[in-house]
């Protein structure tokens, strides 16, 4: 699916420009952003669901869609266009500024003792050497104001949590052509905390693991030489493997300079998609 991206640097320079996101791209993304918990008995759900909810979107429209019959109920609009909106922040959260995990802020709060109350962000983002809050959006509106960006980054440097920079991330114009502003504050000079960071990910690769041993039946070696291809045995998924690098299938994942070999990897033909926390979905069925 093509969209444009706006992007505004931290001393405010603009850039404009057009791209594309595949499916397993989007899914990926919408399906593990903000995920911290090690047993997700729903998960499995959750992932199934957004192939079916977001297929018709990729495959015949180019752009989102809301089913006919809710195509006028506000709730259901602002429902699906936040989840649009939160799966882009996590994609540009890596793409442009490097982050390797989007975790749920309420659960690094939570790892902290901060009680969960009061305004904060939605996304605390770990880059291996600095850490960043995003606060992400969507919606259907075909245009949104600086003004109103404004007030999301405000929301974005809320809560208890140091951070080097935090940015808004909003995804609009959704139905007809997608848009995403992207604006990046100028931060703090924090520490970076290693400890926590390092929490969070165990967190999420085990919870990741989790959910993989609940939906595939058996792994093989993949086509590419660092991954592991596990089956998905699950009944209502389009992807036939989950990749997994070496590094998580024997978990060593604390063992951070596997990460930095990483980079989206995206195909062409959409046949499988390769995020930079070292996990893939591929719909081809065996290595080639």
């Amino acid at each position: 699916m093509e969209y444009e991206l706006i992007h505004q640097d931290v001393v405010g320079n603009k850039t404009t420009s057009i791209d594309r996101i595949s499916f397993l791209a989007f899914v990926k993304h919408a399906t593990f952003a903000g995920i911290n918990r090690r047993f997700f008995p729903h998960l499995p759900f959750r992932y199934s669901g957004l192939f079916f909810e977001f297929a018709p979107s990729f495959f015949w429209s180019g752009h989102f869609q809301l089913l006919s019959e809710l195509a006028n109920d506000p709730t259901e609009t602002a429902y699906l266009s936040n989840r649009i909106g939160r799966a882009f922040a996590d994609y540009f959260s890596k793409k442009l500024y490097g982050a390797r995990f989007t975790h749920s802020y309420e659960c690094a709060m939570e790892l902290k003792g901060f009680p969960i109350s009061g305004e904060r962000p939605d996304f605390y983002c770990d880059a291996l050497t600095k850490q960043f809050a995003v606060e992400a959006k969507g919606y259907s509106a075909q245009s949104i104001s600086d003004a109103a960006i404004g007030k999301h980054k405000a929301q974005s440097k809320t809560g208890p949590l140091p951070v080097h920079f935090s940015a808004a991330s909003v995804a609009y114009n959704l139905y007809k052509s997608p848009r995403i502003k992207f604006y990046d504050p100028e931060g703090d000079n924090v520490a970076y905390d290693g400890a926590m960071n390092s929490e969070l990910r165990d967190l999420y690769y085990r919870s990741v693991l989790n959910f993989i041993e609940t939906v595939a039946d058996s792994n093989i070696q993949s086509e590419f030489s660092d991954y592991v291809a596990y089956n998905i045995s699950y009944p209502f998924s389009a992807a036939r493997q989950i990749l997994v690098h070496r590094a998580i299938y024997e978990r060593s994942w604390n063992t951070i300079k596997w990460l930095n070999s990483i980079e989206h990897n995206d195909a062409e033909d959409n046949e499988f998609y390769i995020d930079v926390d070292g996990i893939g979905l591929t719909l081809r069925s065996s290595g080639r």
